[in-house]
């Protein structure tokens, strides 16, 4: 097993902050970087107590609430995005697990 140093994550966690609104695959940030997927995925590990690609879709996530919470912008002009539709949220937003992505419970659709 290779030893995973802390500027593997630091190098990681950089190229996710940059690049996280472009891609989400692990795979792509390894290439990027010149390591693997599983090594990447282990320098996670051992820095935040989870997967790397967990920690992209953590990443993402946060993003996302702050784009929603801050400004007085309309969510589809926030971000370094600049969506021109709001279908667009959601190629950067995941589904939640079990649901569709058309699929939204009644009490949060808009009316």
């Amino acid at each position: 097993m290779a030893v995973v140093d802390n500027e593997t994550f630091l190098r990681f966690r950089n190229a996710v902050e940059r690049k996280y609104f472009r891609t989400r695959s692990v795979a792509v940030y390894a290439r990027r970087l010149g390591y693997s997927a599983r090594t990447l995925s282990r320098a996670a590990l051992v820095a935040t107590w989870v997967f790397a690609k967990a920690f992209i879709d953590g990443h993402v996530m946060l993003e996302a609430k702050r784009l929603l919470a801050h400004g007085q912008d309309p969510v589809a002009l926030r971000g370094p995005h600049r969506l021109r539709r709001r279908q667009q949220l959601r190629q950067i937003l995941p589904a939640p697990r079990g649901l569709n992505p058309g699929s939204v419970p009644p009490k949060l659709s808009p009316r």
